[in-house]
């Protein structure tokens, strides 16, 4: 590789900035990080601010533009796991991305989704990544919720809609012109409103009963913050992701405290790589599904494995029961891959790994708190790529949390049927022999939300050991 490279750099910073060609030196992969070829490199509007001299790169980053890429990886520094030389992917950076080369964290990389061409995956990490931990993580947007989102016509805006749209939730926008509303409500949003005729807030209330939305993403400000008060239920969230109308305002916080509304803002450039991270796990599972338009056709089954759930509460074998499953099918099947996607116990995943190693199986994990879907989501696609023919997949039980589990499963039943058809074709629920009357509980609990197909006892023996 040269040790050059070209790169468009700004000259005079300002309201008069010029952007120019320029060779620059060609950076290197640092330790958990890779060196991309560039294909392609989204533009953004933090991109122009910066090159106006009104939002600086974060402390350590890279002073070309350029926020997100997508493109090849052609280096890899230490420490660095999966992504091998020659994959195509795309990353969100903190800058560098309009250059012939640049260093992305490993946590920040997304593999290219099918389907897409790479050129138009080069758009996609920095709206994906900042719309889904705002609504989902900051504003903990919850399944059958609604919510309203400003610039509906925008990169952020677009992708709002077919991601929440595509999970289930009702979704409103606010749009400048006819020509934008409708093609808004042709990506699902229920409503856009056109904000130059309409008073969104009204509208809201006229659509939603007088009830209000669950969550509004603004990216506004100024006199919207009220607006938005008075659009939102009981309840609601508030999360800005910027104030294009200016930082101060002067707003009536009064329906705030009589709704119990929660007002957020968040910014996520200078975020850590490891929140980067957490942010590009939750996503990934989804971000494929939501790039595969609906009349495209199913992927053909011929080289798809058979997937087998687990589901049970901890401490009833489920762990062993995965690794018995798993080695009595690679001797009749002949090959099998597991999925850790109990994350939530670090002691799960290292039980796994042991059992994987003494029955010969391959194990696909994460790190403990990684999201389970996304784990699901890498074992699928590897066994599909090597024409896997069983992929049993271990999951959380931790009934503590109840609710957050029952939608955890659900996610994972969904991505699992995006990825290969018909899946999950068995969801066994493992269930201690000596239960009582709470075995029925559990049995209807983990029916309604995973669609049990079948029950395995444990302990038949009385012994923990039995399995």
């Amino acid at each position: 590789m040269p040790d050059a490279m070209r790169a468009i750099i700004v000259e005079n910073p300002g309201p008069a900035y010029r952007l120019k060609l320029n060779d620059v030196p060609r950076p290197t992969a640092g330790r958990g990080e890779v060196l991309i070829e560039v294909v392609a490199a989204g533009v953004n509007r933090a991109d122009l601010a910066q090159a106006a001299g009104r939002y600086p790169p974060p402390k350590g980053a890279s002073p070309i533009l350029g926020l997100e890429v997508a493109g090849r990886i052609v280096e890899r520094g230490a420490d660095v796991e999966g992504f091998p030389i020659g994959d195509s992917v795309c990353a969100l950076l903190a800058g560098g991305g309009y250059a012939e080369y640049c260093v992305a964290p490993q946590s920040s990389l997304l593999p290219v989704p099918q389907g897409v061409e790479i050129v138009h995956a080069a758009a996609l990490p920095e709206t994906h990544f900042t719309v889904w931990t705002n609504l989902m993580d900051s504003a903990r947007l919850a399944p059958g919720e609604s919510v309203l989102v400003h610039g509906g016509a925008s990169g952020i805006g677009t992708t709002a809609i077919q991601l929440c749209a595509a999970l289930g939730h009702t979704v409103f926008v606010t749009a400048g012109s006819p020509e934008k509303c409708a093609a808004c409500e042709k990506l699902g949003a229920q409503r856009a409103i056109d904000y130059r005729s309409e008073d969104f807030a009204g509208a809201i209330e006229e659509s939603t009963g007088g009830r209000g939305v669950d969550v509004i993403l603004d990216m506004v400000g100024g006199d919207y913050i009220e607006r938005n008060f008075r659009a939102l239920s009981r309840g609601g969230r508030l999360i800005n992701i910027a104030f294009q109308k200016g930082m101060t305002a002067e707003v009536n916080f009064g329906p705030m405290m009589m709704k119990h509304l929660t007002f957020m803002a968040t910014m996520l450039r200078a975020r850590p790589g490891e929140e980067k991270g957490r942010i590009r796990d939750a996503l990934k599972a989804e971000i494929a599904s939501i790039m595969m338009s609906a009349d495209r056709a199913p992927a053909d089954s011929g080289d798809s494995p058979l997937v087998i759930m687990l589901v049970g509460v901890n401490g009833v074998g489920k762990t062993t029961t995965v690794a018995k499953l798993a080695a009595r099918l690679k001797r009749e099947r002949g090959s099998v891959i597991v999925a850790a996607a109990d994350t939530f116990r670090a002691a799960a995943i290292e039980q796994l790994e042991v059992w994987a190693a003494r029955s010969g199986v391959e194990m696909i994990k994460t790190r403990q708190g990684g999201d389970p879907a996304a784990v699901l989501y890498d074992a699928a696609t590897a066994a599909k790529a090597c024409s896997i023919h069983e992929l049993i997949v271990d999951t959380a039980g931790r009934l503590h949390t109840k609710t957050g589990l029952m939608d955890e499963l659900d996610k994972m039943r969904r991505t699992a049927a995006r990825l290969v058809p018909g899946a999950p074709h068995e969801v066994l629920l493992v269930m201690d022999a000596t239960t009582g009357q709470n075995g029925l509980q559990q049995a209807r609990l983990f029916t309604q939300s995973a669609g049990v197909t079948g029950i395995v006892l444990t302990k038949l023996d009385g012994d923990a050991r039995g399995g």
